[in-house]
């Protein structure tokens, strides 16, 4: 396992396996130098928040389809990173994540908390049926779930 620190928008430190670590820095190297951009910029990423989104082949069967379909399931947190435009060159898919906002947990191990935030619970209040979707959302994203 690698774990990749993140400063100002930019990847400062990979920790972990040293094989992986140094793998993965001669591949952002790469692709850095041969697109002659900011390997260590880390642009944007976002959090799905379709709980309906379902996804039932084999990821590794098509992992561009797959990558190109899961990333509004709130299971899967997206960043793009190697280069300083959307969608720069290489992404990030983290799985079951858990991102807080000024402290309050916004996501929770891939599960959207939409009653978190005053405005996102006004959303269930007025729509029952999104209530009951964001409460039972699809967990299927390909990956043997």
């Amino acid at each position: 396992m690698v774990l990749a620190e993140i400063g100002d928008g930019r990847i400062v430190n990979l920790q972990g396996d040293s094989a992986m670590a140094d793998r993965i820095r001669e591949h952002y190297s790469m692709v850095a130098e041969t697109f002659g951009i900011d390997g260590e910029a880390v642009h944007s990423f976002h959090a799905g928040i379709h709980p309906g989104n379902t996804y039932r082949r084999p990821a590794a069967e098509d992992p561009d389809m797959w990558s190109n379909s899961v990333f509004t399931n709130p299971r899967v947190l997206h960043f793009h990173t190697c280069g300083a435009y959307a969608p720069a060159e290489i992404c990030w898919m983290l799985i079951d994540h858990t991102l807080s906002v000024d402290g309050v947990d916004l996501w929770q191990n891939g599960r959207l908390c939409a009653d978190a935030f005053e405005a996102t619970r006004r959303c269930l209040q007025d729509w029952p049926e999104l209530a009951a979707l964001i409460a039972a959302p699809s967990r299927a994203i390909g990956l043997g779930d």
